[in-house]
């Protein structure tokens, strides 16, 4: 489950950057529901909405190859462990 952990972790780390660039942009253009006029608000909601809809998905697909201890997989993702 290594590989899962290190996917998940890198994934949590990109989630909180982008729902604070939300965050700020939302304070920059007091934006409080929806995107506004601002289409940088529309895209910033976009990415962190793709992101959460996606990567737990992802997560769970690869936890799954890992679990079935599919290397020939895992491998295309990440440098398995020889």
């Amino acid at each position: 489950m290594e590989i899962t952990l290190l996917y998940a972790s890198l994934l949590s780390i990109l989630a909180v950057f982008l729902a604070y660039k939300t965050g700020t942009l939302r304070l920059k253009t007091n934006t409080l529901l929806g995107a506004g006029d601002s289409s940088e608000m529309l895209q910033s909601i976009r990415a962190f909405g793709n992101l959460s809809e996606y990567a737990p998905l992802a997560i769970i697909m690869l936890g799954l190859l890992e679990f079935q201890d599919v290397a020939s997989w895992l491998s295309l993702i990440h440098i398995s462990e020889p």
